[in-house]
């Protein structure tokens, strides 16, 4: 499950990048695929998170997409900053979609967001 595809959906076209990521820190989901794909690595979850940035860079030097959703399985903030660094690239002047417990959305994390990454438009999806 973990890498990148398109999909052309209702919201046009898109690159969907399913990142490595630390268990959440909710962890009650018995329903959560991502379960079995997360390490408590660190090491592990940058250098595979790593690749697929890579994979998803190369897949826009081919096509263009005008949006970009992010899905790691915990909260987007609970990321390392050595991957949420490397997906400025990706995010910059496109629509940038990511995932995120609600305990993490504050004004002041949306603005920093907004400021560092220079999407063209923001989605945050709320995970209970």
């Amino acid at each position: 499950m973990l890498g990148t595809f398109s999909i052309n959906d209702k919201l046009g076209k898109r690159l969907v990048v399913i990142l490595k990521g630390f268990p959440c820190s909710w962890g009650r989901c018995s329903f959560c695929p991502f379960a079995i794909e997360q390490s408590f690595n660190t090491r592990d979850v940058i250098f595979t998170n790593r690749r697929i940035i890579n994979e998803a860079l190369k897949t826009l030097e081919k096509e263009d997409h005008k949006r970009i959703a992010v899905f790691n399985g915990s909260s987007f903030h609970e990321l390392p900053y050595d991957t949420i660094e490397r997906l400025r690239e990706l995010a910059k002047r496109r629509i940038f979609e990511i995932e995120s417990r609600s305990e993490y959305i504050t004004i002041s994390s949306i603005e920093a967001l907004l400021s560092y990454y220079e999407p063209e438009k923001t989605h945050y999806k709320n995970r209970v």
